[in-house]
């Protein structure tokens, strides 16, 4: 049996629940994620320039497609900054005001202290 990687099993469960898209910044700890999804055209990451832009960018694709938006950040900060969008998601989802019923947001952020060794765990 073929050993896969933490990236990988985590890029077919994103598929499996129809997700088109992963909006993040690139990261070292993200790297085989990102690694899996390059080598798969079902799924796409799109390149953002701060994780708020890209925690925005899941939930306006969600919003606009009743699909999951996924959103994805390093540790630290980068995970802070993904705040401020998943809550606008969660928030919309626990009111009246939503016109097509709840759409999930979905944030990943790697375990501190991963490194990119080669190690076959999942590590988000």
């Amino acid at each position: 049996m073929a050993r896969i990687t933490g990236g990988e099993v985590l890029k077919r469960c994103l598929i499996q629940e129809g997700v088109r898209y992963v909006f993040g910044v690139p990261g070292d700890q993200l790297y085989p994620l990102l690694d899996a999804i390059y080598k798969d055209k079902r799924i796409e990451f799109i390149t953002m320039r701060h994780e708020a832009a890209a925690a925005h960018a899941a939930d306006a694709w969600t919003r606009a497609t009743g699909q999951p938006g996924v959103c994805i950040g390093t540790v630290g900060p980068g995970a802070a900054n993904l705040i401020g969008g998943v809550l606008s998601g969660f928030c919309r989802q626990h009111t009246n005001n939503c016109d097509y019923g709840p759409k999930p947001v979905l944030a990943f952020i790697p375990r501190p202290g991963l490194s990119t060794s080669p190690r076959p765990a999942l590590a988000f």
